[in-house]
């Protein structure tokens, strides 16, 4: 397995075992061109209106060097059909018991970052308008914002159950006026239209509240 291998796929706890990219010790802030395969990760490509799976430019990968075992891995990412294009970061570690310049070193990615132009984006836009919160609670998730992600989807949840309510004529407001609170409009809405999957039907709210 190689370096752009493990870096194609998603971070995980894993650690995959590479064959070696660095002939010697990278000094922190030191830089050099490693050789180790194309990277391939999938985003949407606006211009082409599909989704797509996106390849490093040329071979040549640029590697810093933090400390003996992580390193800073740059590249840019390019649709297969124009010329869009996406600048991915990852930061990649080993196990420890191995280091960078080991010959088969242990390694995972530990931070995996992106910058999107305006002509890509994570998902393919299938969730319509609820599409942006989709993507925004995605990048929150690959940044390591965990509550931030969740956030996002709990917005989602709230827009849909309102949603169905004004469509199944379920008012949003109680008899004085006020805005129902989300746990009775839930309620109301999952007795008339069953919403919540049955695996979830006896805490629903409870979940969302969590």
């Amino acid at each position: 397995m190689r370096l752009s291998d493990v870096i194609s796929k998603e971070p995980s706890e894993k650690y995959y075992q590479i064959d070696g990219f660095l002939g010697k010790r990278l000094k922190a802030g030191k830089q050099q061109k490693i050789e180790v395969g194309t990277v391939t990760l999938p985003f949407y490509c606006k211009k082409c209106e599909d989704m797509l799976t996106f390849s490093s430019i040329n071979q040549s990968l640029t590697c810093i060097g933090v400390n003996d075992y992580v390193v800073s891995i740059d590249t840019v990412l390019k649709c297969p059909r124009c010329e869009a294009n996406v600048p991915v970061w990852f930061l990649v570690e080993s196990d420890g018991t191995t280091m960078m310049t080991s010959q088969t070193p242990n390694v995972r990615v530990l931070k995996r970052t992106y910058k999107l132009s305006e002509e890509v984006s994570l998902n393919d836009e299938r969730y319509g308008k609820y599409s942006l919160l989709i993507e925004k609670a995605n990048r929150a998730y690959y940044d390591g914002l965990g509550s931030g992600a969740i956030i996002y989807l709990r917005k989602i949840y709230e827009q849909i159950v309102v949603e169905t309510a004004k469509a199944a004529n379920i008012s949003i407001k109680t008899n004085k006026g006020k805005r129902k609170k989300f746990n009775d409009l839930l309620k109301e809405v999952d007795e008339k239209c069953k919403i919540v999957p049955e695996e979830f039907s006896q805490n629903g709210y409870k979940l969302f509240s969590d």
